[in-house]
């Protein structure tokens, strides 16, 4: 979105109906055009198709027991090179009517388990595995998933300045596999570890309610952790309606020749924008 940083030539006062004073001020940081930020650690490659999620797949075996002794085991791995089992997997398992037999968050389950065909599902964050298994009398089955399976984590800041206090966003759509152009993935906690199917991404990092956005791609590997610093070249606009503190205040802000950005409720608000000249109205 382009902004006009021309200084008005003519200033009007208008009345506040509300008879409050609108107070704006705004401190920017270093002035540079917003640009696509950099990851820090994982260097970002060339956009290349990768399959995502295409080499999941799972290791069945059986083991003879005493018949009314049949149980299940389950776990999942990152890749089918991983020593060890993945953290805190959702498990869940549906017999042939479809009913939930089995509802867990684990390392491993491991429960008894009457004959019978079952649905077995594995969820690790954004990774959704499957599979259809049938335990007969006599015999105790183990699964063991592999989830091919990465973790990225994203770090906003606001350069130069203290952004402890704007809130942040990360949304990471997937560029390959058959979730192409979906939104797989989002956090409101800087530095939250996200749990991705092994390909491309791009990453959206948000600041506030104004228009501070960041676009970045990366490929997450399985069985790696991928980290992304992200430095908006933004300022921060402090808005306050100077008047009763019980006022019903509505803010709409927008730079002083384009369309509005930003629309929220209350007496007071931070807002992180790009380098310009803004028009706020309480």
């Amino acid at each position: 979105m382009g902004v006009s940083t021309r200084p008005s030539t003519s200033h009007r006062q208008r009345r506040n109906p509300m008879g409050g004073a609108l107070a704006v001020v705004l401190v920017f940081g270093t002035v540079h055009t917003a640009h696509t930020a950099a990851p820090k650690v994982d260097q970002v490659e060339a956009a290349t198709t990768q399959s995502i999620g295409g080499d999941t797949g799972h290791a069945v075996s059986i083991s003879v027991v005493e018949p009314g002794k049949e149980r299940i085991s389950l776990a999942a791995r990152l890749t089918s090179m991983s020593i060890n089992v993945a953290k805190d997997v959702i498990w869940q398992v549906r017999n042939d009517q479809g009913e939930l037999v089995l509802d867990a968050t684990a390392n491993e389950l491991e429960s008894p388990l009457a004959p019978g065909e079952y649905v077995v599902e594995a969820q690790y964050g954004a990774v959704s595995l499957r599979e259809t298994v049938r335990l007969v009398e006599g015999n105790s089955i183990a699964v063991n998933f592999v989830l091919n399976a990465g973790g990225l984590r994203v770090l906003p800041s606001l350069k130069g300045l203290s952004s402890a206090d704007i809130p942040s966003k990360i949304l990471v759509y997937a560029l390959s596999g058959p979730d192409n152009g979906k939104l797989l993935a989002h956090s409101e906690q800087a530095g939250e570890l996200m749990k991705l199917p092994a390909g491309m991404y791009r990453v959206e990092s948000r600041m506030g309610e104004g228009n501070a956005i960041a676009v970045t791609d990366v490929r997450v590997r399985p069985g790696k952790m991928s980290a992304i610093e992200v430095n908006h070249q933004v300022g921060v606009a402090r808005l306050n309606f100077v008047g009763s503190p019980q006022a019903q205040v509505s803010w709409d802000v927008r730079p002083i020749d384009g369309v509005k950005i930003s629309s929220f409720l209350g007496i007071s608000q931070k807002l992180a924008l790009k380098p310009g000249t803004y028009l706020a109205e309480a």
